[in-house]
């Protein structure tokens, strides 16, 4: 999917496919985003598996090998494979932290091989890793069919993979790292925008009404809760890194306060203060950037 390209990409993918003999579809449109490009793609495909790389990263030399014997050897709905970190020289932000060059991040703590699905429990440890990247998977079509990503939204992976992980009966572990994920400067994670907090109000929504939805099965319900905070968490962050303070206006705030009054019991008392009294946190925060500031 040409998704509106303004640079080079679809003179170097043309020659390309005319050069190799593969069977493929290209669909060029004017730009939409990186969602309504993945819909596309998505409604066009007549394969029986799905899987989606992003413009800025690259898979590793054995993927397609590796990818294809699961497959071959297995009918399984969702394929996941861990991520190896590539970062940009000096490059620092709120999306980098702690990781370096050459790090490995798991995607799931369960078996390596097929993993068959008895109960919304044995996801406990694919939910624990919190690691919802459409690309660290690969997902049989059918299972993604009826599902579509949120356009126009910058955290589109959190609003949906979870759903979709939830629907899948079978999930097999290749337990390596297929995929390279470049943190460059200038992506959504190192540059956060102020409509990123929005997106990230809607995923606490999303996920704290699911967390009450799964109450039944009470281990994955409290892992869901524990996504919800680290997501305020994260909004909090972003708040900080673009206003030096905490600072949410009054319509973020209410949405806030309603997700976030289900899962006030899941909190630490510090976090749980900061929620039933959001104005006088944001207040104070601002009155210590201030001062911090000055001096």
């Amino acid at each position: 999917v040409n998704d509106g390209s303004t640079d080079n990409s679809l003179f170097e993918i043309t020659k390309w496919l005319n050069s190799n003999k593969v069977e493929h579809k290209l669909i060029n449109q004017s730009n939409k985003g990186l969602s309504a490009a993945r819909n596309i793609g998505i409604k066009e495909s007549s394969g029986e598996y799905v899987s989606f790389l992003d413009g800025d990263d690259f898979v590793n030399p054995s993927y397609i090998n590796d990818i294809i014997d699961v497959i071959e050897n297995n009918s399984v709905d969702m394929i996941l494979f861990d991520i190896s970190i590539n970062i940009d020289g000096g490059l620092v932000g709120i999306g980098v932290g702690n990781l370096k060059h050459g790090d490995v991040i798991k995607v799931a703590n369960i078996s390596s091989g097929l993993n068959e699905i008895n109960d919304l429990n044995d996801l406990i440890g694919i939910f624990e890793c919190g690691q919802w990247y459409a690309w660290c998977r690969v997902y049989k079509k059918e299972l993604i069919d009826g599902f579509c990503f949120n356009e126009g939204c910058s955290y589109e992976d959190l609003l949906l993979i979870p759903f979709i992980t939830l629907e899948a009966k079978s999930v097999f572990y290749l337990d390596k790292p297929l995929i390279n994920y470049r943190k460059r400067g200038g992506s959504i994670t190192t540059t956060p925008k102020s409509n990123h907090i929005d997106d990230l109000i809607l995923a606490i929504e999303l996920l704290s009404n699911l967390s009450i939805k799964l109450n039944d099965y009470s281990k994955l319900s409290r892992v869901i809760s524990s996504m919800v905070i680290d997501t305020f968490k994260l909004a909090n962050r972003i708040s900080r890194h673009l206003y030096g303070s905490i600072k949410y206006d009054k319509r973020q705030r209410n949405a806030l306060k309603k997700s976030l009054s289900t899962q006030l019991k899941h909190m630490k008392l510090s976090l749980r203060l900061k929620v039933k009294f959001m104005v006088i946190s944001s207040l104070l925060e601002r009155v210590k950037y201030f001062f911090t500031k000055k001096t």
